[in-house]
């Protein structure tokens, strides 16, 4: 069996291509063009599954078992902001994990997280408070947070209702020093 290196981190390049293709209106005939994008890079079906998974994620819809991004059913799940848990296991990146250094597990503060017997990563929703400690103590991308820009793409694309925004102070540290507020906020104005 492959493992995913530990130093995958695709999620930047697939947030990207699916908020340019969702803003150009080509979400649907660009999906697996994303996927084979990103799969050039990589061999091992691991992999290929986990990046699969990353756009499902992308696009705000929960990961699945097949190495392609969607299913018949998922283009009615984009359609809305959906009400499903924000946190989501992608079960092709446990894999990698040893199980005595579960860090998931550990680190959540509800103990939300668990693995059955045969490893398989759990989360009880009724806990789950969406905090993403665990998904920042998982090297292996088993966790994540479902991004739900794809509906709000639309929605900023129909200018039909005014749209707001609140920016959490940490912004700072996840644009890098040449993002300054003025520059953040020109660039949301836009």
């Amino acid at each position: 069996m492959s493992t995913q290196p530990a130093s995958l981190n695709i999620r930047p390049r697939i947030l990207y291509q699916v908020a340019k293709a969702a803003w150009e209106g080509k979400l649907f005939e660009n999906r697996e063009e994303i996927c084979r994008m990103v799969h050039a890079e990589y061999e091992d079906e691991t992999t290929r599954l986990h990046i699969a998974n990353q756009i499902r994620i992308a696009m705000g819809l929960n990961p699945h078992t097949f190495d392609y991004v969607l299913q018949d059913q998922d283009e009615l799940a984009l359609m809305g902001m959906g009400s499903e848990p924000i946190v989501v296991a992608d079960p092709s990146g446990c894999r990698s994990c040893n199980p005595a250094e579960r860090h998931c597990e550990n680190i959540c503060p509800v103990h939300a997280i668990s693995h059955d017997d045969f490893g398989v990563l759990k989360i009880d929703h009724t806990k789950c408070l969406g905090d993403g400690y665990c998904v920042d103590a998982c090297s292996f991308g088993a966790l994540a947070q479902k991004s739900q820009f794809v509906p709000l793409i639309e929605l900023l694309k129909q200018k039909t209702h005014p749209v707001y925004v609140s920016i959490a102070p940490a912004f700072a540290g996840q644009f890098g020093p040449a993002v300054t507020p003025g520059k953040l906020r020109t660039a949301l104005l836009k």
